[in-house]
């Protein structure tokens, strides 16, 4: 007997939307379950930790139904254009922050549980270990805890280096080897090689001057030659910070400023 080609995603949504059975709703907020992790988005839109919910910042419609190729670790592409957001992830497991995208699912509203009072993001320690400069790790929630007839909560692709897309492009985080494989050798980055620093505000559009030059507004992505530089940030209240930080070869550095006292 043949089997049944299951229909994707999209198309079951559609079907739902159609037949009024399995409307889609959203989760009124966002929070942190992992102790000491906090997650901002990379553009500055939104912030949120442990203990600390906001309201649901963004939601995608794409991955209402189970579909075990949404978590690919090359599928971060894909959701970005379907509504992600590009987050950076400070976790007590790790030194440096990590770079995320995360999709916010919508929910099917016949599906009653705690999945429709709030986006309960973890991020277990296992995850985060898995993680590399070119090796993504993708941590989920399925909702009900079943694949049957199950759905995703939501979705969040790691690694440890900037998640890059477009013809231009940059250096996208590669898969993990197949197993069995040797990893190929990672040459050092050449000294004359640029950092990249990602700037971001809170609140989000301080005029930014990099080094005595105006940089522009937060958030920002800008190369810069390897060793110290001098990070100011002015708000329209006049607000001010300043920050020095390093930036090495071939590597990513946020810096983070909030508003001090006008001077």
């Amino acid at each position: 007997m043949q089997a049944k080609k299951q229909p994707g995603p999209r198309i079951m949504l559609m079907l739902c939307l159609a037949g009024g059975g399995c409307a889609t709703v959203h989760a009124p907020n966002l929070n942190i379950l992992t102790p000491q992790v906090e997650m901002f988005a990379e553009d500055g839109s939104f912030r949120v930790a442990v203990e600390r919910p906001i309201p649901t910042p963004f939601e995608s419609e794409f991955c209402n139904a189970f579909d075990p190729r949404q978590i690919g670790t090359q599928r971060w592409r894909e959701a970005l254009a379907e509504g992600a957001r590009r987050v950076v992830v400070q976790h007590p497991g790790v030194e440096k922050p990590l770079f995320g995208v995360l999709k916010l699912c919508a929910l099917r509203g016949n599906v009653r549980g705690p999945w429709l009072r709030e986006y309960l993001i973890q991020v277990p320690q296992s995850y985060v270990d898995e993680t590399t400069a070119s090796r993504v790790s993708v941590v989920y929630e399925i909702y009900p805890p079943s694949t049957k007839n199950g759905g995703y909560a939501w979705i969040l692709w790691l690694a440890r280096s900037p998640f890059e897309s477009g013809p231009s492009g940059g250096v996208s985080p590669a898969p993990p080897p197949a197993q069995g494989a040797v990893a190929p050798a990672i040459a050092p980055a050449a000294p004359s090689a640029p950092g990249l620093l990602i700037i971001v505000s809170a609140p989000p559009g301080a005029d930014i001057v990099l080094d005595g030059r105006a940089a522009g507004k937060a958030p920002l992505r800008l190369e810069v030659l390897p060793g110290d530089h001098l990070v100011e940030g002015t708000w329209p209240d006049g607000s001010k910070q300043s920050a020095v930080t390093s930036a090495a070869a071939g590597t990513s550095s946020v810096v983070r400023l909030k508003p001090g006292d006008p001077k």
